[in-house]
């Protein structure tokens, strides 16, 4: 958990600190009185000692990228991956100079100025996963409830994620890394052209910033038989170190077991070996 942190924090479960704060404490404590979850927890983690910990890499291949796509999203600077500034400058100009918003915006703080003082930006509600409301949705009992249901269908109808001050902020085209995934966000004011919008090589290179391997039916079939060959080369060293072979003895040995073809100096037999 502490590599994890160190790497980058969105390729991870939410703040790995925490998971590795728990289970320091739980190796603090005598056996008997660890909470069964750190064990579950642990073996979890445990069973990536090859490297892997489920489909997920323990060791990301470009952890940079992740962290400078954090500080992107940090600062707001979605346009990093974006082609199409007009389009977004556009509808900005249009929210500017609308006299329809600047009224509906009136209404608002008219209405509700004890829930809008001291808050420099007010933000919508947040888009729950897949788009699934799981919880009583708008609500209007208490004036909280009242300003955030009346915010949100204001932000729906301008395209907004909230405003700052008398600032309306337009939604953008987004490319976001998640632990579960990249996010690509498309504004649906947006006339969106995939190939002229956004610089695909700067979002795959983010994508595949995990390590991710190529895929296809060629890709898979080539995996699943390396992945065969390098079981069986590791059987037949760990047989060739139980009787006690070294050196050139010992690779000849595996290669007869695999049975596995190499040059004299068995390069390529040395890498299938090491890998994982």
């Amino acid at each position: 958990m502490c590599f994890a942190f160190w790497q980058c924090e969105s390729a991870f479960p939410s703040f790995p600190e925490n998971y590795a704060q728990f289970l320091r404490d739980a190796l603090e404590k005598a056996p008997a009185q660890r909470d069964p979850s750190t064990v579950a927890m642990a073996t979890m983690i445990v069973s990536g000692a090859d490297g892997r910990c489920g489909f997920n890499r323990l060791q990301l291949s470009e952890p940079a990228v992740i962290r400078e796509s954090e500080a992107l999203m940090h600062e707001g600077r979605y346009e990093f991956y974006l082609r199409a500034q007009e389009k977004y400058a556009e509808y900005e100009t249009q929210l500017e100079n609308s006299a329809e918003i600047r009224a509906d915006w009136q209404h608002i703080k008219a209405c509700f100025a004890a829930q809008l003082r001291g808050h420099e930006i007010v933000r919508r509600s947040l888009i729950p996963e897949r788009n699934w409301e799981r919880g009583p949705g708008a609500q209007f009992a208490k004036a909280p409830q009242r300003f955030q249901a009346v915010f949100d269908l204001f932000c729906w109808k301008y395209y907004l994620w909230g405003i700052k001050g008398d600032q309306p902020l337009l939604l953008k085209t987004s490319v976001v890394f998640t632990p579960y995934g990249t996010q690509l966000f498309i504004p649906g004011y947006l006339s969106f052209d995939p190939k002229r919008d956004l610089d695909f090589s700067k979002v795959m290179r983010l994508h595949r910033a995990r390590g991710i391997a190529r895929q296809g039916p060629g890709f898979s079939v080539g995996r699943r038989e390396l992945a065969k060959l390098r079981r069986k080369a590791k059987a037949a060293d760990r047989d060739a170190r139980r009787c006690h072979l070294v050196g050139e003895a010992r690779y000849q040995f595996i290669c007869q077991q695999v049975p596995f073809r190499d040059s004299g100096d068995y390069r390529r037999l040395r890498k299938l070996l090491s890998s994982r």
